[in-house]
């Protein structure tokens, strides 16, 4: 890959890429050349010393097996490292791989390396896989039968099926015997692949963890890996994470071949662009064409396979793997880490992950890690976060929703929601629970079962919602005990600060504006009041109170002092009863010294905005001449307007700020 000129190759109908694995020496390198022709140890020392150290990449076009001649499908191979010391790297070549090519030399059988390999392939998922059993040209007919009858129990005992087996030779190339039978036997494993995890992980956002880095000139930085998920084309605009670097895709290649649109199971080289003239990227880092989740804290099942010369299958052993420094290693990324704890629920064993760098991942997702000299262990991520509130008693009943084939992830998805302080999270939030390919439907179902209702964009449980309005009814109901209190009302940062601390504040108003539609109560602007909006019945004012609103309810604005004299009682006592009257929302103070009925301010209000649109422009004396009143009384309420932020002054008049209601 890197030549990014465009050649008159026929494309494959569709891509696989297949991990090599074996003990060192047992001759994957020779048997990739001898499939494909080319030679997969790309590094000067690797070819002086014959033996592979870092990833090495081919690729191979077959015939599909039901269209013979008409079809090809085309086969990446990751040739990895088989030595021990390299099994990092080895590591980074299988994740995301579904297929995986065994070699055993047929003169030695199964060797350490070997069962390692096998181990991790279980551990990634990797549950089908073709055997080479090599060196045909040093064994005799008895050795190879029992040869085959070791690696075929190997293979079961890591639940790992066998796609295929054939005795090799790459001594000839790929005229040596059994190199044709074994491109049929992979053309046949390639095409049986389930074809609705192929169609899930063509529909996911495209997603490569990036294995090789290197820069080409005329075209700058180059990518390689292989796209597990989605689909890339040419011009798009990408995010390298973790580290958040914005990047164009200005060309893409495979099979020595430029496309305009790449999908998931081909192996690709991408070139890149960014603002950033250097883009210091490196093998661990993903190229993502959507989001996922970029964190250090991972909620684990866990599969203990233990030492290298430990054989047993026999799933988790928490006395055996307790909580210590481990590497994890997922996608193409190696992380430095602990294990902080590890419980048994039930037959399966999980923990929590705490790393020392953030990694790119999703629910699902499967690892491996490694512990002490030559631990191996490994299994799915459940969760790709540990919130604070999310306490260790929570996940562990989270658990057994999240461990069984195939989830409830509906039933889980609720359970976070039911725990969360916020009560309800944005959509967009909870790919930490359902990877994104499954997210949409999990929540369709719960909607078509009542269970979850979307507001505002958040996503909350149908029950605690209405247990949120009840709460919200009874809180305004213990706000409201006085006749003040009633008038005034509650604030509705009060409320929500009384009913759900963390529940969004959009969440709250949608609330608020429910309980409003149904008459339980009344808003205005930020103030929530009682069913009767503030007001209070006539019965309940006294006497003396009674007679000052008669007085406005007669005029439009009238000085304090002057319904003193009215009521035969001094300004100080009138300027009470208009104050009450005010928190009662029925009458209020006009520039100091004046009073009007809120019938009367609502009057002049509209007044306000039929001068405004005639206009744009309301002069004091316009605004007296629509209310047929004195300079004096226009002025006192234009005042008032002023100070309540209603309108505000201007070169020739005033401008209107809000519109009645």
């Amino acid at each position: 890959m890197g030549a990014f000129v465009t050649t008159s190759v026929k494309l494959p109908a569709a891509y696989f890429t297949i991990a090599t694995a074996g003990h060192v020496d047992h001759g994957k390198t020779s048997l990739i050349k001898a499939l494909t022709g080319i030679n997969p140890d790309r590094l000067k020392e690797e070819q002086e010393r014959q033996m592979t150290t870092d990833l090495g990449f081919a690729h191979l076009l077959v015939d599909a097996p039901d269209a013979p001649g008409k079809n090809t499908l085309g086969l990446g191979f990751i040739d990895v490292p088989g030595h021990g010391k390299f099994i990092k790297n080895m590591l980074a070549g299988v994740g995301g791989i579904e297929l995986a090519l065994l070699v055993v030399a047929a003169d030695e059988g199964p060797m350490p390396q070997t069962v390692q390999h096998v181990k991790i392939l279980s551990l990634l998922g990797v549950r089908s896989a073709v055997v080479a059993l090599t060196k045909l040209d040093l064994v005799d007919a008895a050795r190879c039968s029992a040869v085959e009858a070791k690696v075929r129990a190997l293979l079961a005992r890591y639940h790992i099926s066998v796609a295929g087996l054939e005795f090799v030779s790459s001594v000839k190339g790929e005229n040596g015997p059994g190199i044709a039978e074994l491109k049929k036997a992979l053309a046949l494993a390639v095409a049986s692949f389930n074809p609705a995890s192929v169609t899930a992980a063509s529909n996911a956002a495209g997603y490569l963890p990036i294995d090789r880095v290197f820069a080409k000139s005329g075209y700058g930085t180059v990518v390689t890996g292989t796209l597990v998920e989605g689909a890339f084309r040419v011009g798009d605009q990408v995010m390298i994470e973790p580290g958040h670097i914005a990047a164009r895709i200005r060309g893409l290649e495979t099979f020595g071949q430029t496309q305009e649109v790449a999908r998931a199971g081909q192996r690709l080289a991408i070139n890149l662009s960014a603002k950033e003239h250097k883009l210091n990227l490196s093998r661990g880092l993903c190229v993502l064409a959507g989001t996922k989740n970029v964190t250090s804290d991972l909620f684990v099942r866990i599969v203990d396979y233990g030492a290298e010369n430990d054989s047993e299958p026999d799933g988790a052993k928490k006395a055996r793997l307790s909580p210590k420094p481990i590497k994890l290693y997922h996608g193409t990324m190696e992380a430095a880490g602990a294990l902080r704890w590890i419980e048994q629920v039930g037959d399966v064993a999980v923990g929590h992950i705490h790393l020392s760098d953030a990694i790119v991942v999703s629910p699902g997702d499967r690892y491996v890690l490694r512990y002490g000299d030559d631990g191996i262990a490994g299994g799915e991520v459940l969760l790709c976060q540990k919130p604070r509130w999310l306490t260790r008693k929570y996940l562990i009943q989270l658990a057994p929703l999240l461990v069984q084939p195939g989830g409830d992830l509906a039933k889980a998805l609720l359970n976070v929601l039911q725990l969360h302080p916020g009560k309800a999270l944005h959509a967009d939030q909870l790919g930490w629970v359902v990877r994104d390919a499954l997210l949409a439907q999990t929540l369709a179902k719960l909607g078509a079962d009542k269970q979850v209702e979307n507001i505002s964009g958040f996503v909350m449980a149908t029950g605690i919602k209405e247990s949120l309005k009840e709460k919200t009814l009874a809180t305004l109901k213990a706000q409201l005990k006085s006749e003040e209190a009633i008038a005034a009302g509650v604030n509705l940062e009060t409320i929500r600060r009384l009913v759900a601390p963390h529940l969004d504040r959009r969440v709250m108003q949608e609330l608020i504006k429910e309980l409003a539609q149904a008459g339980l109560l009344v808003r205005k602007d930020d103030k929530i009041f009682g069913p009767q909006g503030g007001a209070q019945p006539s019965a309940t004012l006294d006497a003396y109170t009674t007679s000052v609103m008669k007085v406005l309810n007669g005029v439009l604005c009238l000085e304090i002092t002057e319904i003193g004299k009215l009521t035969g009682s001094d300004p100080k006592k009138v300027r009470l009863a208009v104050e009450r009257l005010a928190k009662l929302d029925l009458a209020d103070v006009i520039n100091y010294d004046f009073a009007s009925s809120k019938r009367s301010v609502d009057e002049a209000h509209r007044k306000l905005l039929k001068i405004w649109q005639a206009k744009k422009d309301i002069s004091p004396a316009d605004f007296r001449d629509e209310l047929a009143t004195t300079r004096k009384y226009a002025l006192a309420l234009l005042a008032y307007f002023d100070d309540h932020q209603v309108t505000r002054r201007t070169a020739n008049g005033r401008a209107l700020l809000k519109q009645p209601k």
